[in-house]
């Protein structure tokens, strides 16, 4: 416990946020329970604090299990909720209770950092339930790579290889209800969309970001309606960009498409929002598109 009247405190197990403090070190097996609480809420007022729990996310052999709760709530006065980070070679949060909610203020951050990760349906109730609560979630599989909000922070060299870095959507995410926090997907490698990723609520972003491309397969689909500022944002650095065959429905906002090089898309469109690409080559879209807004090249 690391609860304060006026913020959170720190509570870290097998490591430090993203490996930061050389200093804490690394475990290679880390368990929480269910029925374990950490709890590093802010009561009366002031920021949620912060909890890691991590093993060596560059050690094959590194297992992340967490069951229990963990709390980082702004205080019920005023205050941000505060961040939460999950981390490990291999993740296992089935069971999880994740609250970095604020009352009064910006919610908080839960941050999910394996090398590869596959969203099945337990990981997908427990995002959905983070969102529907008003919590931004990151899933990033490299080891210094994070978003918080709008910001990015660029992963550490050498943190990817050829078999790590990929995430893949095998399971419904459906946000229909609640606050409608802002999902980020960041990959080493690239984003393999096999399910739906759905929000409802009127708030909320959607980023889907990799090195090497992001495929909305036939199996998947976007539909995210985050209001009429919300995002989708749809990027690659290095190479690829936007493929598949999955429609894509953007709401009343702004689908983004940032390219490393030339793509094709097969998917429809739709939505009365617009589409706006970036970044080099050319985007090339084949299906007979529906959305009505403004398109920006």
């Amino acid at each position: 416990i690391a609860s304060g009247v006026k913020g959170g405190g720190l509570i870290e197990v097998g490591g430090s946020w993203q490996n930061s403090d050389l200093s804490v070190r690394q475990a290679s097996t880390t368990q929480i329970e269910e029925g374990a609480v950490l709890d590093a809420s802010a009561i009366v007022e002031g920021d949620g604090g912060e909890i890691v729990v991590w093993s060596d996310i560059s050690n094959p052999e590194s297992v992340t299990t967490v069951a229990g709760s963990l709390l980082a709530k702004g205080g019920r006065q005023g205050g941000d909720g505060g961040e939460i980070e999950t981390s490990g070679f291999e993740l296992d949060v089935v069971g999880i209770d994740i609250d970095a909610t604020a009352s009064k203020g910006k919610q908080g951050l839960w941050l999910l950092d394996p090398f590869d990760y596959t969203l099945g349906s337990s990981e997908a109730l427990a995002i959905k339930t983070a969102l529907e609560a008003g919590t931004d979630v990151t899933i990033s599989t490299a080891a210094s790579t994070n978003t918080v909000g709008s910001d990015s922070v660029a992963a550490t060299p050498g943190s990817e290889s050829d078999t790590a870095g990929t995430i893949t959507v095998s399971s419904e995410i459906n946000v229909d209800s609640g606050d409608g926090g802002s999902l980020s997907l960041i990959a080493g490698k690239d984003i393999q969309v096999n399910a739906t990723l759905q929000n409802l609520s009127g708030s909320g972003d959607l980023t889907l970001s990799s090195k090497k491309g992001v495929a909305i397969n036939p199996s998947g689909s976007i539909n995210w309606d985050g209001g009429s500022s919300g995002l989708i944002s749809i990027s690659t650095s290095q190479s690829g960009g936007l493929t598949g065959s999955g429609p894509i429905a953007i709401g009343n906002g702004v689908l983004v498409v940032t390219q490393g090089s030339t793509s094709e898309f097969g998917g429809i469109v739709s939505g009365s929002g617009g589409l706006q690409k970036n970044g080099g080559g050319f985007f090339r879209l084949t299906n007979n598109n529906t959305y009505s807004g403004p398109t920006f090249i």
